[in-house]
C-alpha cells in the first residue's frame, strides 16, 4: 500500500459475518476511492467507512494506478474469514484464486513439487480433497496468454506491411533515379564529383524519411487513440498504450535505414554513369531500362505476395466471425438490459432477500416499456461459473453408478428469468410463486441434461441430487451455449425463493424492453431507490454487449488485419500502377511502331494487362505458401472455419486480379 498497511494474519481469523465473507473490518481502498471518499486526506488511515451496510476501518491505500491483477478495477479489499468453517470437510468448495510469489532462484518446477506433496498431505487430513490438486501457472502468462497469438499475429501483419512499404521505395527510388539519369548526366559533365552526386541522393533521401517519420508519428497518435478505442476490453492493459520512447527511436532508426538504404542504390548507380553514354541512350530508353524494369516487376511480384497473405488472414478472420454470428445461442439478448444487483447480508436476512428480488423483478416488470424482468446469478453465454456435480435418483438410469452421475452449470435465478432471455419451457412449467422455502426443492433442467439423465423418458417429475440438495424436476427448457461460440453444456436452475439460504446470491438482474435499453436505466433507478436508497444498480450493459465480450479478442484483431490489408492492397497497386505505367511509357517507341504495322488498341491494352496480370499470377503464387504458415499460426483465432478454406483462398485471388 501507498499509506497505512495491509491485512496480518489476525485480520482473516475474526468473528465474520454471514457466510464468512470477510473476517476483521478493515478495508483496503483503492486510489480512487481513497480520493473520492476521503479527498486524499492521509489522516483516513483509522477512519471508518460504511460498505455493504457495515462499518470497516481503513487500514491501507493502493498505489496510484494499481490494479488487481485477477480482478481488474476493485475499490477495496477485504480480508477473507479464514477461521473454521461451518462444514471442514467440504474440501471440494473451492472457488478461490491463489497468488503466490516464488522465493528468488526458486523454479516453477520446484514449487509444483512441493505443492504436489502438499496436496497429498491434505489428502490424508481431508478425504473428501482426496482427488484435488492444485497446478501452478506464470501469473503474466494467466493473464495475457490468451491474447498472445493475436497480438503476435498483428506484430507479423505490421511486419509485412512495414516490407510492403520497404519495396514501394525502393521501386519509387529506381523509377526516380531512372527519370533522373540525364540529369546526373549534366551535372557530371559540368563537373560534379562522384562523392557530391551520392552526397546530393543521400541527403535528398533524408529529408524525405524525416518528413515522412514525422508524418507517420502524428497519424500513429491519432491511430493509438482509436486502436484503445476498438480494442477495448479485448486486449490487457490496452488502456494503458503509449508511444513508448523506445518504439519511437525504431521507427525514426527504421525511416533513416530505409532512407539511406533505398536512396544508396540510385545514387551510386548514378555516380557511375558516364555522362556521354547516358546522353546517347535517351533515345534507346526501351532496351537501356529493361534490366531495371525486370528487378521492378520482382519488387511488384513481393508486393502482391504479401498482399495476398494479409488479405487471406483478415478473410479467415472475417469467415471466422460471420460463423460466430450464425451460431443459435438459445437465448434472445437483443433489447436486454443487464445490471448487477448486490443485497448486503448485514441488512438482508435470507427471507428479506428472498422477498426482495422477485418483489423488485415484478416492480421492474410493470414500468412501461418493460416486457419482462428477472434476475440469475450468472448471466448466459458467459463462460462456466458453478459447475455441480449432478445425480439421477430416479428414471432408468437411476441404479446405473456411471450413468447416472454427470456435470452441470447451476444457475439460482428470480422472477419471469426465463421469458426475459427467451429460453423456452419445453415440458412442465417455470417457477412460480408456490416455489418458495416452504416447498419442497424444485429445479428446472435443460434438453440436453434431460436426453443425458432420463433417456427415452420425460424427465418431469423425476428427481435429481445437486448442491447437496434432493430435488425434483419441474420444467425442462431449452439448452444455451455456456459462451459464444456456442458449446452446449447442461442446465441446473434453482429458485432463488428456495435457494437464498444457501448464500448471499448476488443476482444479475435483466430486463426486457420494447425499446432501447438505455432508455429504460434512469427509470429502473428510481424504482431501486424507492425500495432501497442504498442499494446500487452496478455495472449496467446490455446483454448482448456482455455476450459480446468472448469474441471481442478476434473482432478487435479482424479490425486491425483488415485494416492492414487495406493498406497493403493500396500499396501493392500503387506499385502495379507504377511499374505498368513506366513500362508503358519505356515501350511508348515500341507501342508506336506495332501501331504503324496494324496492330489496333485492343491488342496494345492486352499486351499491358497480360503484363500486369503476369506479375500478378507470380505475386499469387508465391503468396499461397506464405498465407499456409500465416494460418497456422491463425488456427487458435479461427472458429469453424480451415485455414485453408477455399472460399477464403478464391476471393483473395478473384480480389487482387480484379485490383490488377
Amino acid at each position: 500500500p501507498a499509506l497505512g498497511r495491509g491485512f496480518q494474519v489476525a485480520d482473516e481469523n475474526g468473528t465474520g459475518i454471514e457466510d464468512n465473507i470477510d473476517a476483521a473490518p478493515v478495508v483496503v481502498l483503492s486510489h480512487q476511492v481513497w480520493q473520492d471518499e476521503f479527498h486524499g486526506d492521509p489522516s483516513a488511515i483509522g477512519r471508518a467507512l460504511v460498505m455493504n451496510g457495515r462499518s470497516y476501518t481503513v487500514s491501507g491505500v493502493m498505489p496510484a494506478g494499481f490494479k488487481d491483477p485477477i480482478a481488474g478495477a476493485i475499490d477495496g479489499w477485504v480480508p477473507m474469514d479464514l477461521s473454521q468453517g461451518k462444514d471442514p470437510n467440504e474440501a471440494g468448495n473451492h472457488y478461490l484464486t491463489l497468488i503466490a510469489r516464488l522465493r528468488p532462484g526458486v523454479p516453477i518446477t520446484r514449487a509444483q513439487a512441493e505443492l504436489d506433496g502438499l496436496s497429498l498431505r491434505l489428502a490424508e487430513q481431508y478425504p473428501m480433497a482426496k482427488n484435488e490438486r492444485a497446478r501452478l501457472y506464470p501469473l503474466k502468462e494467466d493473464i495475457v496468454g490468451s491474447s498472445s497469438r493475436a497480438l503476435a499475429i498483428m506484430l507479423g501483419a505490421v511486419g509485412l506491411v512495414l516490407v510492403l512499404v520497404c519495396v514501394n521505395i525502393a521501386n519509387l527510388m529506381l523509377v526516380r533515379g531512372s527519370e533522373r539519369t540525364r540529369e546526373f548526366a549534366v551535372r557530371s559533365a559540368l563537373g560534379a564529383g562522384r562523392s557530391r552526386l551520392v552526397r546530393q541522393l543521400l541527403v535528398e533521401s533524408l529529408i524525405l524519411a524525416v518528413a515522412g517519420a514525422i508524418a507517420g508519428l502524428i497519424v500513429a497518435r491519432i491511430a493509438m487513440s482509436a486502436i484503445v478505442a476498438v480494442g477495448s476490453g479485448s486486449i490487457p492493459r490496452l488502456a494503458s498504450l503509449s508511444i513508448d520512447p523506445r518504439l519511437l527511436a525504431f521507427a525514426l532508426a527504421v525511416a533513416t535505414l530505409c532512407a539511406v538504404l533505398f536512396g544508396l542504390v540510385p545514387a551510386v548507380r548514378a555516380a557511375r554513369t558516364q555522362p556521354g553514354d547516358a546522353l546517347r541512350d535517351q533515345g534507346r530508353s526501351a532496351t537501356s531500362g529493361g534490366h531495371a524494369m525486370r528487378l521492378r516487376e520482382w519488387l511488384v511480384v513481393s508486393q502482391v505476395a504479401l498482399a495476398f497473405v494479409l488479405l487471406v488472414g483478415a478473410g479467415l478472420l472475417l469467415a471466422s466471425f460471420q460463423r460466430i454470428r450464425q451460431v443459435e445461442l438459445g437465448v434472445t439478448a437483443d433489447r436486454v438490459l443487464a445490471f448487477e444487483l448486490n443485497l448486503p447480508a448485514a441488512r438482508y436476512d435470507s427471507t428479506a432477500r428472498a422477498q426482495f428480488y422477485d418483489a423488485f423483478a415484478s416492480q421492474v416488470a410493470s414500468l412501461p416499456g418493460v416486457r419482462a424482468a428477472g434476475g440469475v446469478s450468472k448471466l448466459p453465454v458467459t463462460g462456466r461459473y458453478h459447475q455441480w456435480s449432478v445425480t439421477a435418483l430416479t428414471g432408468p438410469l437411476a441404479g446405473d453408478e456411471k450413468r447416472r452421475n454427470t456435470g452441470a452449470e447451476n444457475r439460482v435465478v428470480s422472477g419471469d428469468y426465463f421469458r426475459t432471455v427467451g429460453i423456452p419451457v419445453v415440458e412442465g412449467r417455470a417457477f412460480g410463486a408456490g416455489d418458495d422455502a416452504r416447498a419442497p426443492d424444485r429445479v428446472i433442467i435443460s434438453k440436453s441434461l434431460s436426453n443425458t439423465l432420463y433417456p427415452n423418458t420425460s424427465a418431469v417429475g423425476q428427481k435429481l441430487r445437486t448442491g447437496g440438495r434432493s430435488s425434483e424436476i419441474i420444467g425442462v427448457v431449452g439448452d444455451v451455449a455456456v459462451d459464444n461460440e456456442g458449446d452446449p453444456d447442461g442446465y441446473v436452475s434453482h429458485a432463488h425463493r428456495q435457494f437464498a439460504g444457501d448464500r448471499n446470491w448476488a443476482l444479475t438482474q435483466v430486463v426486457a424492453t420494447t425499446g432501447a435499453p438505455e432508455r429504460l436505466e434512469p427509470a429502473i433507478r428510481r424504482a431501486l431507490a424507492a425500495r432501497d436508497p442504498q442499494l446500487v444498480m452496478f455495472r449496467p450493459t446490455t446483454l448482448d454487449a456482455a455476450i459480446g465480450r468472448g469474441a471481442a479478442q478476434r473482432v478487435f484483431t479482424l479490425r486491425i488485419l483488415m485494416s492492414f490489408a487495406a493498406v497493403a492492397l493500396a500499396l501493392s497497386a500503387l506499385g502495379l500502377f507504377g511499374v505498368l505505367s513506366y513500362g508503358v511509357k519505356l515501350r511508348s517507341r515500341e507501342f508506336g511502331i506495332r501501331m504503324a504495322l496494324g496492330a489496333g488498341r485492343g491488342t496494345i491494352r492486352s499486351i499491358v494487362l497480360r503484363q500486369g496480370l503476369l506479375v500478378t499470377a507470380v505475386g499469387i503464387g508465391i503468396g499461397l505458401v506464405g498465407s499456409l504458415a500465416l494460418s497456422k499460426l491463425m488456427v487458435s483465432l479461427l472458429f469453424h472455419v480451415s485455414p485453408l478454406d477455399p472460399r477464403v483462398l478464391a476471393g483473395a485471388v478473384l480480389f487482387l486480379v480484379i485490383v490488377a
